[in-house]
């Protein structure tokens, strides 16, 4: 990966950032580190640039550039654009530690004279409970900002979302079937400009975890299929829901080990996932039935987590 790669991969990260964390508009000029002069990325931020190169991950590169992009405009930013930031960081008991303030404050009010922070609070605060499964409460704060905001495309989505999360399919679907029309104009296009036009946060119409799965299910096609699922790693990679089900789907398709290794680092920086912990413990029981031959730590530490949260008796 060379300098054009990186500066690239920068420009397309701060759009990014732009989106997910709710700014307007975002411009960033990056200076030399000497002659303060506008410079490339890879120039203005040369440790950012070494550090970039020892990582394969797209997502691992693009969260060490969300946390530069963070330290460069992060004082400019309101509580519900850090929670944005925090829970696309995959820090949701941060974002919900810092909105808990606000939280209180907002129970007690409608849209009042916070105008359009207010949907944007309700907002942020449904995308971290989601995050962190509380999916119902989660359905109650988006329920407000769409009640505040009923025309807001992007917030009739998350309560889709939020509908299926808590078991709500029907109200769901109907959301999702606009999307499915949607989705329609892109059967004869390729992955890449489906998923760009339809998927993605920067340009798509219809980003959503839960909807990117019930695509990827229905491609059939073998390489198709190998690139929607690269693509959509890479974009919900925040999403414990999402990287749970694909960790399922690979399963499913007889890729055992693949699906093992993905729960695994999933329940390890998220261990409050209930579903995801013990079908990791099912994983263990599988490919290790004397549960002294693999990773025998980290089983005895994922049951004692199951025991301690009570989920012990849901394994039957």
């Amino acid at each position: 990966m060379d300098k054009n790669h990186f500066d690239k991969e920068w420009d397309a990260v701060v759009i990014r950032f732009r989106v997910l964390v709710g700014f307007k508009s975002l411009n960033i000029t990056l200076k030399h580190p000497k002659t303060l002069s506008p410079s490339k990325p890879h120039i203005a931020l040369p440790d950012t640039f070494k550090e970039w190169k020892k990582i394969k991950s797209l997502c691992d590169r693009r969260s060490l550039m969300f946390g530069v992009i963070f330290d460069l405009v992060g004082q400019h930013m309101k509580n519900w654009q850090i929670a944005n930031y925090l829970t696309a960081q995959r820090l949701p008991l941060d974002a919900l530690d810092l909105l808990i303030d606000d939280t209180n404050q907002l129970q007690q009010e409608t849209q009042g004279n916070l105008g359009e922070d207010y949907v944007s609070y309700c907002s942020a605060i449904a995308k971290t409970l989601i995050s962190l499964t509380q999916y119902q409460e989660a359905l109650n704060w988006v329920k407000k900002a769409s009640h505040s905001a009923p025309n807001n495309s992007h917030i009739e989505l998350l309560k889709a979302d939020a509908y299926f999360l808590s078991g709500h399919c029907e109200q769901a679907n109907e959301i999702y079937q606009n999307h499915w029309l949607i989705a329609k104009k892109y059967e004869q296009e390729s992955i890449s400009k489906m998923f760009s036009n339809l998927l993605s946060c920067q340009y798509g119409t219809s980003s959503s975890p839960i909807f990117a799965l019930q695509i990827g299910k229905q491609i059939t096609d073998p390489s198709e299929a190998e690139e929607f699922w690269h693509l959509a790693e890479a974009e919900f990679y925040s999403s414990p829901y999402f990287r749970a089900h694909h960790a399922y789907h690979l399963a499913n398709e007889g890729k055992v080990h693949h699906s093992f290794a993905k729960l695994l680092a999933l329940v390890q920086e998220m261990p409050w996932l209930k579903e995801a912990s013990l079908n990791l413990l099912r994983h263990f029981e599988h490919l290790d039935p004397s549960g002294t031959n693999l990773m025998p730590e980290v089983q005895t530490q994922l049951r004692a987590a199951i025991e301690s949260n009570g989920w012990q008796n849901e394994m039957n």
